[in-house]
């Protein structure tokens, strides 16, 4: 983390890589926690609540987070048939 004021952009630029990394493992970490929860049981007001938005914006963000074998959230894009 760049402690203070620089006139190097590229101080600012690295880390911002840092940091788009770190919001991709939480993003990911996210998205297995609301599968895990569903798989549960937790209905989508419950998993809703904790996120702080919306039964309905969670599941139109989460309703294709599937979990792998491993316990790996992925995004289930295939169309309905």
């Amino acid at each position: 983390m760049v402690a203070s004021m620089s006139d190097r952009p590229e101080d600012y630029l690295a880390e911002l890589v840092d940091v788009t990394g770190q919001l991709g493992a939480l993003h990911a970490r996210q998205d297995a926690l609301v599968a895990q929860a569903r798989a549960a049981g937790a209905s989508w007001a419950h998993i809703s609540a904790a996120l702080g938005v919306s039964a309905q914006a969670a599941h139109k963000r989460y309703r294709d987070v599937k979990l792998d074998r491993t316990g790996r959230a992925w995004k289930d894009r295939r169309l309905p048939m």
